[in-house]
Parts: C-alpha cells; structure tokens; sequence
C-alpha cells in the first residue's frame, strides 16, 4: 500500500482575486488621475487666458480713452485766441471743449505761472513741471503719473501739451487734468471676469484705479517686485503680491500711450483650486 502523496498548497483565492483587482482598478485610478489634473490644467489655462485678453482689452481702452483727450487739448493748443493773446477768450474757449465732469483746463507760461485755469482758482503753478519741460522742450504732449493729493481734491493725472503764443513760439503749456475716478470706465468696458480684479498701474507702480474698492487701494503704491516697476516686457504672466500683500497671479499689459501698466490678477490659491478640488 502506496503513502497518499502531499497535496501541494498554493496562494489562497483571495490572493488571486486580490491580484485581479488590483490589475483592473490600478489602470483605472491612474487614468482617472491623469484625467482630473489635465482637466484642472485646463481650468488653470483658461483662467490665464482670461487674464491675458482682458489685461490686453483694457490697456486697448485705456490708449483710446488717452488719445481722445490728447485730441481735445491738441485743439484748444492750436487755439486762435492764445496766438493773438486773449486768454479771456481761451478760458471761454476751454469751457466750452470741456465734456467730461471733473476734468479741469490750466495755462501756464514758461515760467510756470499759471494764466488761466478752468478749475479751482486757488490753484497755481506746475503739478509735474518734468512734464513742462518735456512738452515744451519735444513739443509733443506728455502724460503724467498719479499727481501728488490735494485736500479736497480727488486723485487726479495730467496731460500736458505746449502751444504758441502770440511770438509764434512755443511759450505756453496747457494741462488738461483728468480725475483718476475716469478711469473706472475703461476698467468697465474691459469686462473684468468674475473673481478676478483690474488695476491701472502708473510708471511708479501707484495704482491709478481699481476694479474693487478703489477708495481704499487708489494711491497705494506696489510691492516693490511687481511687473509694473520690474517688467520692460509689454505683456506677461507672473506671480507676485497685490497692494494688499496678498500672493497673486497677474496678466499685465503696457499702455503704449501713457507707459502705464494694466493689470488683471485674481489669488494663487483661487488659481490653484481647481487642481486641489
């Protein structure tokens, strides 16, 4: 009589089917995850791309804003009544091209002195007699940045352009100065995307309006890395800190007009949610 021979142990049943699933879902989950992050890269560039078009659309509006009220105060420049000498008739002259509430006419002679002003009769002498000197000196006319607070007085810039006195020279500059609040319809026009916000930056990085709550962030200056003070690119993408010192990510454009910097930028952790979502 033969021993009955061992049978042989193998792996368990629940080792195979272990091993099955394992084999069927390890495909699927890496799926899934590729799936999910190329879908929350997707997110993240349609985001950037917002910020881009809207960053471009703005400083397109801006220039155009910019280049209209070059065009008003190249008319009163070319005035008959500053060539024959009657500012009486050139301050009746500059009321009367004035359309824009808020916006103020100033005349001043190469010393400075102001001749004629439209607005507050107070007011006297150059604001940015850089820009002066530049105006009469290229005979072109020149944008200032963010001009220093008066009391009583909102925030104001300034375009400047020289014009000919009745010597047939160059002896006069006209300031046409701009509250910067007008600057809230180019950044309405511009058509900011829902949780993202518009900012126009002077050469300075003075912010010169704001999409949400200018009165508070209207003359604050930038932290000193940002685009606006940093960049010569005319456009870009970046990361960097907000006014408020908050860490964003910013699409920004360049004025070719003024050389002021537009800006559109929303929190690094909103960009980054779709990918921790």
């Amino acid at each position: 009589m033969t021993a009955p021979t061992p049978q042989q142990r193998g792996r368990p049943l629940a080792w195979h089917l272990g091993v099955l699933c394992a084999a069927l879902l390890v495909p699927m989950f890496a799926l899934e995850a590729f799936l999910l992050v190329q879908m929350a890269k997707a997110e993240r560039d349609r985001h950037q791309a917002e910020a881009r078009d809207t960053a471009r659309r703005v400083a397109v509006s801006l220039d155009r804003g910019l280049t209209t009220l070059q065009a008003m105060l190249e008319v009163l420049a070319t005035s008959d009544h500053l060539r024959a000498g009657n500012l009486e008739a050139f301050r009746r002259r500059a009321r009367e091209v004035l359309e824009s509430a808020g916006t103020e006419v100033s005349l001043r002679d190469r010393q400075g002195r102001t001749l004629v002003n439209t607005g507050s009769p107070s007011r006297g002498g150059a604001p940015d007699p850089d820009a002066d000197r530049a105006a009469l000196g290229t005979g072109r006319p020149q944008i200032t940045d963010l001009l220093p607070a008066e009391e009583g007085r909102p925030w104001r810039f300034a375009i400047v352009a020289p014009a000919v006195g009745p010597g047939g020279e160059r002896d006069y500059v006209i300031e046409l100065s701009v509250p910067a609040k007008a600057l809230d319809d180019v950044l309405g026009r511009g058509e900011v995307p829902a949780g993202m916000t518009a900012s126009v930056v002077d050469r300075r990085g003075t912010i010169l309006a704001r999409s949400a709550e200018p009165e508070r962030f209207v003359g604050a200056p930038l932290s000193p890395d940002a685009p606006a003070r940093t960049e010569t690119r005319p456009e870009g993408w970046r990361r960097t800190a907000d006014a408020a010192g908050t860490v964003v990510v910013l699409a920004w454009s360049r004025s070719e007009v003024a050389g002021w910097t537009t800006a559109v930028f929303l929190p690094e952790r909103e960009f980054e949610a779709p990918l921790r979502r």
